[in-house]
């Protein structure tokens, strides 16, 4: 059975590893149509350094078959002697319910139609001299492929890969140019590769132009593709560190970091970015909340203004009136996760450091699927052009990604002077009376207090008890 059959379209990926097989397989497909191309031109004598890249080519060409080959024929014979097997024991089911039959006759039947597929395939892969690969385009393989990992999804197999495109609005060329890096940062086999489709031996990684030409194949044009380069460069920048060159935007080399490779196929995939660990942390957790027995009417607006669109929060109020707490509640609400950033410390440094930091926490806040919470925010009056310059960016690159933020100070500090987006300011005021007796009752309820103790004589803290 074709790997692309329209009957295999509705059925889910029996895993991870299958799924991004097929992924890789329409870049090794493109890669293959590729070189042959620049095999043909250099035969000929059409192309510049033939003695330098034509035998590099050779073995190129080489490697790309052996793994389509592989793809094609060793997963598709797995496949098939599974499917055989299964008909097997369902004929064997049949048979024992059903009258003698007669052996030889079925022997002859089983001879002529294992004859009859093995020659169509011998005669299919003489007439090419390699397996027989789907004539499917790329773009028709990428839709094939989402479609089969929608329900794997749905079925409850995670596919990092595709939930990851499919968070960002990834374009099919996006995906494409997206795996090309991929394959160069896991694969040293594929610096080769891309040394000869660039046709530079010092660059070993695809560039947003290098993995068009290869996606386009004949077909490629700078006018042409220039609307998916331009898209792709601009979904690819929130979640990898690209140097862009203005001047060559589509000369940007495509090359995965170790915390994008971790987050896809790490045994720790939110594993907080290590170069920021100083600055952020993960303020959520897996343990289970205490109730809430204080200013519960602040998370209820919280969750309206939530709901009406409002992606900004700023609390203010006295240390331990439950401003964390609330997040948390929050993020366990709505199902996702919070990280902290520490902005006293962050926000000592210049500006290109702290720009450089508020990108990785986003890309943070993206790959975990998090909130982000702004805390330790206070400023000296001399600091404070620049305090509320760094807030301004903090905001706008938070929210440009659709992240939920969170700001945390004692002092009230008037963010109207910051930013322009829509916001939502929350007091927590100290606990009163009633709410102070019943969270010391519920925190005390483990312990046996001297029959004297009276918990409304108690020190009137605004700080409410610890949370577990």
């Amino acid at each position: 059975m074709d790997k692309y059959d329209s009957k295999l379209r509705s059925k889910p990926f029996g895993s991870y590893n299958e799924y991004m097989e097929y992924i890789f397989d329409c870049v090794n497909i493109g890669v293959d149509k590729y070189i042959d191309k620049m095999k043909t031109m250099y035969a000929s004598g059409d192309g510049g350094y033939k003695n330098v890249l034509y035998p590099d080519i050779e073995v190129v060409s080489d490697l790309t078959n052996a793994k389509i080959e592989r793809f094609y024929q060793d997963s598709e014979e797995d496949a098939e002697n599974g499917e055989e097997a299964e008909k097997v024991l369902e004929e064997e089911e049949e048979d024992d319910e059903d009258e003698p039959f007669d052996e030889e006759l079925l022997s002859l039947l089983g001879n002529f139609g294992a004859s009859d597929g093995s020659d169509e395939e011998k005669s299919e892969k003489e007439e090419s001299g390699k397996v027989k690969v789907s004539a499917l385009s790329i773009t028709e393989k990428l839709d094939f492929i989402k479609e089969r990992a929608a329900l794997t999804v749905e079925e409850g197999t995670a596919l990092p890969f595709y939930e990851l495109c499919e968070k960002l609005g990834y374009e099919p060329f996006t995906v494409f140019c997206f795996a090309c890096g991929i394959l160069s940062s896991t694969q040293t086999d594929y610096a080769g590769v891309f040394q000869i489709i660039n046709e530079n031996m010092n660059l070993s990684a695809p560039t947003i132009e290098s993995a068009a030409r290869v996606f386009y194949g004949d077909r490629f044009s700078i006018t042409g593709a220039y609307g998916d380069m331009s898209t792709c460069l601009e979904q690819l920048l929130p979640l990898l560190s690209l140097s862009v060159m203005k001047s060559m935007p589509f000369s940007t080399v495509v090359s995965p970091d170790k915390r994008i490779i971790d987050c896809l196929f790490g045994r720790n995939p939110d594993k907080l970015d290590e170069d920021y660990s100083r600055f952020i942390s993960m303020l959520t957790n897996n343990e289970e909340l205490n109730p809430i027995m204080a200013n519960k009417g602040i998370l209820d607006e919280m969750m309206i203004s939530y709901d009406e669109g409002v992606r900004i929060f700023y609390y203010y109020g006295d240390e331990g009136s439950g401003r964390r707490f609330f997040v948390k509640n929050f993020c366990a609400d709505r199902k996702i996760k919070a990280i902290a950033i520490n902005c006293k410390k962050l926000f000592n440094y210049d500006f290109q450091f702290v720009d450089r930091a508020l990108w990785a926490v986003t890309r943070e806040c993206i790959l975990t699927n998090s909130c982000c919470c702004l805390t330790e925010l206070s400023y000296r009056e001399e600091e404070k052009e620049k305090f509320f310059g760094y807030m301004d960016m903090a905001f706008s690159k938070l929210t440009e990604q659709q992240i939920t933020v969170f700001a945390m100070s004692k002092e009230h500090i008037d963010f109207r002077e910051v930013t322009k987006i829509a916001y939502t300011e929350l007091e927590l005021p100290t606990p009163d009376t009633g709410e102070r007796q019943a969270c010391w009752e519920y925190f005390s309820k483990s312990y046996t207090l001297d029959e004297g103790i009276d918990m409304l004589r108690c020190p009137q803290s605004s700080s409410l008890p610890p949370e577990r």
